[in-house]
């Protein structure tokens, strides 16, 4: 229990929670009614700037990752047509970036395939959290129905460098996250069959996770967004961590995958005035592709929960640095969740698949706001976290979940 002298009145206000988050799903279309809840769609998360941020000695005017983290103990200099692996490994355009890693889309020169190279800054790559995770989740029973939705770890190397020694995830190349596909769509959410099939998917997902005593954990703090399946948005279980399997790059030559992508745009680093560019540095940054949609219809519709590098042992404690949106509330009152965390989070996932919109406002969100639209969805905090509570609004501003609660009644009802 995570409170022990009173668990069982506390546990009952997160099932009471969970519950509902997921009886709300029954809900029917929202189109007619989008008008009653506030999209901040694009601010969900974390948007990049428009140039990488610089350091004192130089600067780079694309949109990529901050130039400051190369250095002894960060980033590895990567640039198109590098080999790594003894030449196993050719890179082939970037995928995109994070607070601990940049994801490169490379050729398999020895089995003939595309995969998905993360790298990790050095000063995190001794004895890594992220590919113990990943190991013990291949070694789970090949005939569990989640183990296909789970992203595939095809190998793993060291890569020396000039900033220390990284080590390099290899993964299986998948396609765009589904939020970035739901962003296609005016709605800003998928059709409902592909978002239906999708939630089943996720949840066998979920569950083989934690058959192998793993929870899902949360976004590492400071993180900036990837591109589409290797995104560091995302965090908890959310939208951004779930992505489209992609079998259509598989067979291309290098030529034809990069046709179907976009073109690598490129931007050159450049010294400051009175600096050197150090080996350090890359010469120039690559500005993150997006890979193509295979999404068609639900027949054919394949998700996997990608990103573990927060993931955690059932048993274990850990402080979460994950958006306050999709936080537990045992995660806000205790700054500590364990296995139902990520139930919380599985209920707003699917909350935002159908609906399109995320449970709870999400445009500068803090926590006492955070708190009070619970009360205003779930009611009553329980009587042990009543000292968390925040003062009543005064500006007479309605939460969309007082709103939307409101409806779901009546339509579950």
């Amino acid at each position: 229990m995570l409170i022990s002298d009173h668990g069982r009145r506390v546990d009952s206000y997160l099932a009471k929670g969970r519950k509902l988050l997921l009886r709300q799903l029954a809900f029917p279309t929202l189109d007619s009614r989008s008008s009653l809840i506030r999209n901040h769609r694009s601010s969900r998360y974390c948007a990049n700037g428009p140039m990488a941020k610089a350091d004192d000695a130089s600067y780079c005017e694309v949109d990529a990752e901050p130039l400051e983290r190369y250095r002894k103990g960060g980033y590895h200099p990567t640039h198109l047509g590098d080999y790594l692996k003894d030449g196993r490994y050719k890179i082939i355009h970037k995928l995109g970036w994070g607070a601990y890693a940049t994801v490169w889309l490379a050729k398999d020169l020895l089995l003939r395939r595309y995969t998905a190279i993360k790298i990790l800054v050095s000063e995190l790559s001794q004895d890594n959290h992220e590919a113990q995770i990943l190991n013990r989740l291949s070694q789970g029973p090949a005939g569990h129905p989640g183990k296909k939705h789970i992203v595939q770890l095809l190998d793993q190397f060291q890569q020396e460098g000039p900033n220390g020694t990284h080590l390099c995830l290899v993964l299986e190349l998948l396609g765009p996250s589904i939020s970035s596909k739901a962003e296609s769509y005016s709605s800003n959410r998928l059709p409902g069959d592909i978002s239906w099939e999708a939630s089943k998917q996720i949840v066998q997902g979920l569950e083989f996770i934690h058959t192998r005593g793993i929870a899902h954990g949360g976004q590492s703090e400071s993180s900036h967004s990837l591109q589409d399946a290797y995104q560091y948005t995302p965090l908890d279980l959310h939208p951004g961590n779930i992505v489209f399997a992609n079998t259509t790059q598989r067979n291309l030559s290098d030529t034809e995958l990069i046709t179907s992508l976009k073109k690598p745009r490129t931007g050159d680093v450049m010294a400051a005035y009175g600096f050197p560019l150090t080996p350090q540095v890359p010469r120039y940054l690559v500005c993150p592709t997006s890979l193509p949609s295979p999404v068609r219809d639900a027949g054919h519709t394949l998700v996997k929960i990608v990103d573990f590098g927060e993931a955690f042992l059932h048993g274990q404690q850990r402080n979460i640095h994950c958006p306050l949106v999709f936080r537990a509330p045992e995660a806000i009152f205790t700054s500590r969740q364990d296995l139902r965390a990520d139930i919380w989070s599985l209920g707003c996932t699917i909350f935002e698949l159908i609906v399109g919109y995320p449970p709870f406002d999400n445009f500068m969100p803090n926590r006492d706001d955070l708190i009070r639209e619970w009360v205003s969805m779930l009611g009553d905090l329980p009587q042990e976290w009543g000292e968390y509570l925040p003062p009543p609004q005064t500006n007479g501003m309605q939460y969309p979940s007082s709103v939307l609660r409101s409806l779901w009644e009546q339509a579950c009802s």
